[in-house]
């Protein structure tokens, strides 16, 4: 029999080398950017200006399937757009999902509406739709929608919620691109939704620019009027129209990014999306790990993989997930794959700035009122912070640039951690418990 390979924690030799799994990286540009960046410097101007902009956004709505369109410079940008076309203000609550802080945050600073963040659902690690529902009061407008990791949000049970209660529902598509939902694209599900190109999960990778969608004329009319009266400051000022002065608008130059990057979008998405079903088919029976499942109906392109251990299917107590957990990260670091930690950013960030919000008085940003969310309250977040991990992300090699054959190596650096040397791999979580305070 075969003597286990050594883990490279122990001076083993390790499973990929150095230089084998990228880092996220931006796209390679290609040659109708290099061209249209050219040509636009040469002269002293961008090529088109304008009229780059309209048909980025033409672009995008025919992709989406959305009637109104408009490009934005990020997000966030997207994103107080999408609250202030919506007339969401002070007194309203949006109901959001607890690892949503950073879209929470954008909507909230622009129109005074107070997020209530809700767990994340134990099988998808997407928000509750019962969770969702038991947070509805008469204050509740509206309910965002986190598309993560690549894949969809439950929107159909969302969707039950949202008439039940007569909310609106705000899509985040921003992490899965490409994914779908009953047949329908991220990015054309709620009454309004914002996808953004900057986000570092999604295939644009660091690229500037977002979208704001909707079928609604009224909130596109909205949108515009906004749009008719902001200046570029990047400053929220005090005036009579909520949400002016923000600097909605994208430049021409990252119009012209995206819209080479858009060229390139169904590559992007299908090398991703083939190489997380390869990687998910090798994990999936590797005892000491858990992934969520995709929800019913809708498709995920694997912006990144979510991974919680699992401890007593190694024969661990369940006070050892954290400890198993760091280990492992410590194992497949020597191995040379790099995996985050997850932190939801609500437990990680929110709970820290907003430390008298509990009793009203809390501000996280210029006029944003915080509930401070309670971690008793969120068990599934809390386990995902305490025992999850992330393939993928600035620093992991789950990009659409490599190969499946080293997806297969990524495979065999957990098989030879969690299966080959799953004794040295409890011993090291055991010594890791009896030191950490």
């Amino acid at each position: 029999m075969t003597a286990p390979l050594r883990l490279a924690l122990d001076g083993g030799t390790p499973c990929l080398a150095a230089t084998s799994v990228a880092q996220w990286s931006a796209v390679e540009p290609g040659d109708d950017l290099v061209a249209a960046l050219g040509a636009g410097f040469a002269s002293g101007i961008l090529p088109g200006s304008a009229q780059t902009v309209r048909r980025l956004e033409r672009r995008w709505s025919d992709l989406v399937g959305r009637s109104y369109v408009i490009a934005c410079r990020s997000a966030a940008a997207a994103a107080r757009l999408s609250a202030v076309s919506l007339e969401l203000g002070s007194g309203d609550e949006i109901i959001c999902p607890v690892d949503a802080t950073s879209s929470a945050w954008a909507m909230a600073s622009v129109t005074e509406v107070m997020p209530v963040f809700v767990d994340l659902d134990p099988q998808t690690l997407s928000i509750d739709p019962t969770a969702v529902e038991s947070a509805v009061t008469d204050a509740t407008r509206a309910v965002l929608a986190v598309d993560n990791h690549g894949a969809p949000a439950d929107h159909g049970a969302l969707a039950t919620v949202a008439r039940r209660h007569g909310l609106m529902v705000v899509e985040d598509g921003s992490e899965s691109v490409g994914a779908t939902y009953g047949q329908n694209p991220v990015g054309s599900l709620g009454l309004a939704g914002f996808c953004g190109l900057g986000h570092p999960g999604p295939p644009a990778g660091p690229l500037a620019g977002a979208f704001f969608a909707t079928d609604d004329p009224e909130v596109a009319d909205n949108a515009r009027r906004v749009l008719l009266v902001s200046d570029d400051l990047g400053l929220p000022v005090t005036g009579s129209t909520p949400g002016t002065g923000w600097g909605y608008r994208i430049s021409e130059i990252d119009a012209v990014v995206a819209d080479s990057y858009l060229n390139r979008l169904d590559y992007e998405v299908s090398v991703r999306a083939a190489n997380g079903r390869h990687l998910c088919r090798r994990l999936e029976d590797v005892a000491g790990i858990w992934m969520p499942a995709t929800p019913a109906g809708g498709t995920t392109v694997h912006t990144s993989i979510p991974l919680l251990v699992q401890p007593d299917e190694l024969g661990l107590p369940e006070t050892a997930a954290t400890a198993l957990r760091d280990t492992l990260i410590d194992c497949t670091t020597a191995e040379g794959l790099w995996c985050d930690r997850s932190q939801p950013q609500a437990m990680a960030s929110a709970s820290a700035s907003a430390s008298a919000s509990a009793s009203g008085s809390g501000s996280a940003g210029a006029g944003v009122r915080w509930l401070r969310p309670r971690r008793a309250e969120f068990p599934v977040a809390d386990a995902m912070w305490a025992s999850g991990l992330v393939l993928g992300g600035r620093r992991g090699g789950f990009d659409p640039l490599q190969s499946l054959q080293t997806m297969d190596r990524i495979a065999d650096c957990f098989t030879k951690i969690l299966v080959d040397n799953v004794d040295r791999l409890r011993q090291l979580t055991i010594e890791r418990m009896r030191v950490t305070p």
